[in-house]
């Protein structure tokens, strides 16, 4: 399975998409907080945030499959992936608390259907024999991302909580590049032969 066209690149992918999204959850009450937030606030803007992401992400996974069909899954994958690495880095200019909201929304757009077109590329490679197996293989490297990504960023938040956001928008980066270069083009199925059901 591991052989199959583009199917370690998209684990790859996986795996740092979901890195990056995780990493937010121990560092963005932190961060809030640094930023000047009072401390009874800081929950409160903290949930906003998440859920601007979370409604964000939603919008991206519902545009990613008109975007595949329209340009192909290479330049959307890496075109998202480097969308998010600029949201991220917004992070880094932030001044205030409430002006994480934009570059949280532009984030959560582009970390959405960069995740949905990652894993529907990948369906569209697995046999039908295989797709057990295969979809095993890609829910390892998100799960892997999930449990590695919150330890790291707390390592690397208790230096430097901005440091998080950095190292965030260069994995991003990398992957856009690398998805960009290496990436074998191929048509995609047509829509009644993609899984219907978000992984």
């Amino acid at each position: 399975i591991l052989a199959f066209e583009n199917f370690l690149l998209l684990m790859v992918v996986i795996f740092g998409l979901q890195f990056v999204d995780r990493s937010f959850g121990p560092i963005l009450p932190l961060f809030v907080h640094s930023l000047g937030a009072d401390g009874d606030r800081v929950p409160l803007i903290a949930g906003i945030l998440f859920s601007v992401s979370a409604a964000a992400g939603a919008m991206g996974n519902n545009l990613a499959g008109p975007l595949m069909r329209r340009t192909g899954a290479r330049l959307v994958i890496a075109s998202a992936c480097g969308t998010a690495a600029a949201g991220v880095a917004g992070f880094l200019a932030a001044g205030s608390a409430w002006w994480l909201t934009l570059p949280t929304a532009i984030f959560g757009i582009a970390i959405g259907s960069a995740t949905t077109s990652a894993y529907t590329a990948a369906s569209s490679i697995i046999p039908s024999g295989a797709r057990g197996s295969g979809f095993g293989l890609l829910t390892t490297a998100s799960l892997a991302g999930l449990a590695v990504s919150p330890i790291a960023s707390g390592l690397l938040g208790a230096t430097s909580i901005r440091a998080v956001f950095l190292v965030d928008a260069l994995i991003l980066g990398s992957l856009a590049v690398v998805v960009s270069r290496l990436m074998i083009t191929a048509p995609l199925p047509p829509p009644e032969s993609l899984p219907t059901e978000e992984i």
